[in-house]
């Protein structure tokens, strides 16, 4: 009887333990597609920029290759260093 008990509680604890892992997926899941849309928001801002300073003509292309270089540069320098930050954290 206390056995069947002991895998209850057991059964229990991981059943909550698989709950509050999927909450946390959930949050990581929604975090990212708000990101999504915040950078989409972004780039349709920053393509209209380029639009009005550089009307239809073959400069345009060029702009928006410098544009993806330069936020590509950027978001690789701010993914390294969260990166680092996160690896200090954790010494």
């Amino acid at each position: 009887m206390e056995n069947n008990f002991n895998q209850t509680i057991s059964a229990t604890e991981k059943a909550r333990q698989a709950a509050k892992a999927v909450k946390k997926k959930m949050i990581t899941y929604i975090g990212a597609g708000l990101g999504l849309v915040i950078g989409l928001a972004w780039n349709d801002a920053i393509s209209g920029l380029i639009s009005y300073f550089y009307p239809d003509n073959s400069n345009s292309i060029i702009a928006k290759l410098v544009y993806a270089v330069v936020v590509t540069v950027f978001v690789g320098l701010v993914l390294f260093y969260v990166e680092k930050s996160l690896e200090e954290d954790k010494k």
